[in-house]
């Protein structure tokens, strides 16, 4: 599972921010990535839900990343809750 999926599933779960996915962005840019909705999410100073997880997954597919099938994607969040939830952790 690649830093974006899983940084996806962690964002979908609530434990990764918008600015985490800008952070994401940055990197991405920092090692040598380009695209246009890379270059826009990095440039958000204040980054909103919906808009931000929209150029974060346009983002993905500009840079050709695969990421899981939305019911794969869906599997691995209801695992990691679960996982959560047997460690006594609240989500």
């Amino acid at each position: 599972m690649g830093n974006h999926t899983e940084l996806l599933i962690n964002y979908d779960s609530g434990e990764a921010s918008n600015q985490n996915l800008v952070d994401w962005a940055i990197s991405q840019i920092q090692k040598n990535k380009e695209s246009e909705s890379l270059n826009e999410l990095a440039w958000l100073t204040s980054p909103g839900g919906s808009e931000t997880r929209k150029l974060f997954l346009k983002a993905i597919e500009e840079l050709n990343y695969i990421l899981p099938s939305y019911t794969d994607r869906k599997i691995l969040l209801a695992k990691k809750i679960a996982e959560k939830m047997l460690e006594g952790k609240k989500m």
